[in-house]
């Protein structure tokens, strides 16, 4: 009731070009009071994979790792896209690394086997993907390895959908692109950096040391805007301030100026208020279409489907598709 009142005297009193802006205040306020007197940062003792996991080494001939941080609680049974993404990273010459937060009590072996991947390891839930990534950067080193042996290295997550097609295209524009770091994407959310689910490393980044430098961190952040902000915007402005070159395979602005045409442009400037040509957005909800058009990101984000907090049209278009349910069937362990 109290809510639907609020919600009536917003849209009376605050002029529409100022809702986006007071929107985002207000959640920042609220996240705020949310995260008051919550440590920000769990310290970090050594590693948090459980003691029934084997660490073996990763085999001294590898060149090129990806080291995937999911979120599966039921690990013995999962949406069929996850397994066709580590296959499709594993056809790009990688050897993969999946890294869950549940301890699921199954066989190592056994789910590797089922998921495809070279390494399955189960950790405590503590720093989100980050915490995963940060977790293998350890014993990557007890192994007394550093990731400047490696030609290439992708960290990458789940929290996108797909793909709906090959990535090789994709893998073309990474190697071919002058750059040191590369993401699918990047934002200018609370900062500029390359979104975290998917990034891209080349061996000049990996021997300035900067991957070490980064993941070898002493703390855990459990608050979810200090991982934004320590992590995923902190860790493209030490690429940066590193000398590191790094930009995206589909940037902002090439879907700011180039991708979207005026008609998808005015469309969400009339929807959301004509501060949406001045604010910054995510652009994998705000322009997911263009995004998904552009032959260079085939994947939706994961909350744009399940959540799509912007009502975004194509979020419904892609979930009624035939291609997305076929990703999201279930497939079982034991099939």
């Amino acid at each position: 009731m109290m809510k639907n009142i609020f919600r009536k005297l917003f849209y009376a009193f605050i002029p529409r070009v100022l809702q986006p802006k007071v929107r985002a205040w207000v959640t920042q306020v609220l996240r705020f009071i949310s995260d008051f007197g919550r440590a920000q940062r769990v310290p970090k003792r050594g590693h948090s994979f459980y003691p029934e996991m084997m660490l073996e080494k990763v085999p001294e001939n590898v060149k090129r790792i990806a080291i995937m941080a999911v979120f599966q609680p039921t690990i013995g049974k999962v949406p069929r896209y996850l397994i066709s993404y580590i296959n499709e990273i594993k056809s790009n010459g990688f050897y993969v690394i999946v890294i869950n937060p549940v301890f699921s009590g199954k066989s190592q072996k056994v789910i590797q086997e089922f998921l495809g991947c070279d390494m399955f390891l189960e950790r405590e839930n503590l720093g989100s993907d980050f915490g995963s990534w940060v977790d293998f950067a350890h014993i990557h080193q007890q192994w007394g390895y550093e990731f400047s042996r490696y030609e290439e290295v992708i960290i990458f997550n789940d929290s996108i959908i797909g793909p709906f097609s090959s990535m090789d295209n994709i893998f073309s524009a990474l190697r071919g692109r002058e750059l040191d770091m590369i993401g699918l994407t990047d934002s200018y959310q609370s900062g500029y950096h390359l979104q975290s689910f998917f990034l891209f490393f080349k061996n000049d980044a990996l021997k300035s040391g900067f991957l070490d430098k980064f993941l070898l961190c002493p703390v855990y952040y459990r608050c979810r805007d200090a991982l934004i902000r320590n992590m995923e915007i902190g860790f493209s402005n030490l690429a940066r301030e590193m000398g590191l070159k790094i930009n995206a395979v589909t940037s902002y602005l090439d879907l700011e100026t180039n991708l979207v045409d005026i008609k998808h442009r005015r469309a969400l400037a009339v929807k959301w208020g004509y501060s949406f040509l001045f604010l910054p957005h995510n652009p994998t909800h705000i322009f997911s279409k263009p995004l998904f058009q552009s032959g260079y990101f085939p994947f939706v984000k994961k909350d744009l489907v399940e959540n799509n907090p912007l009502k975004i049209e194509f979020a419904t278009e892609i979930r009624e598709s035939v291609e997305f349910k076929k990703l999201m069937t279930p497939v079982c362990i034991d099939n």
